[in-house]
């Protein structure tokens, strides 16, 4: 047989035939890997963006739980500034009335060292607070009675005062 005016024998349009039907199952085995392949990709794709919607999801709901921690802490913020400037505030009004007393007050702690002394407590004594801060009071404290002191004042000078002791924590 001649085609294209080449001679062909029977066996090479046999092979032919062969060669065909080979090319074309490997052409059909492409098509099926690329349908295939194709249906992969979709299901994928599919599955890329569930996964994505979810986590968006999840995104939102955290930032939302977040914001509202965050609104809470802001608040809890806030409150403990006005508590700490009304501490403040209580504080120097305290330290006011301790001050400005015309009663002398010392505080003592258990050890019978002096820790605080206001201004009329430094007149009766005739000794500035930092002489007596952290010295041993000198007299016997008890708790409740009221006990009469004599104070030996710088220059020898006697102070007769009246004392009563309260226990603070």
């Amino acid at each position: 047989m001649t085609v294209n005016g080449a001679n062909l024998s029977a066996a090479d349009l046999g092979d032919a035939a062969a060669e065909i039907q080979r090319l074309k199952k490997e052409l059909e085995d492409k098509e099926w890997i690329i349908s295939r392949t194709d249906a992969g990709l979709k299901i994928l794709y599919r599955e890329l963006q569930n996964t994505t919607a979810s986590l968006e999801t999840k995104v939102r709901e955290r930032t939302q739980d977040l914001e509202g921690l965050n609104k809470v802490l802001g608040q809890d913020l806030a409150e403990r500034k006005r508590a700490e400037e009304e501490i403040r505030k209580s504080e120097a009004s305290f330290r006011n009335v301790i001050t400005r007393n015309v009663d002398g007050i010392i505080v003592v702690d258990k050890n019978g060292l002096v820790g605080f002394v206001n201004p009329a407590a430094e007149v009766l004594f005739g000794r500035k607070a930092e002489e007596l801060l952290g010295e041993s009071f000198g007299f016997p404290v008890v708790v409740g009675e009221l006990v009469e002191l004599g104070i030996i004042r710088p220059g020898g000078k006697m102070a007769i005062a009246e004392m009563r002791a309260t226990e603070i924590d």
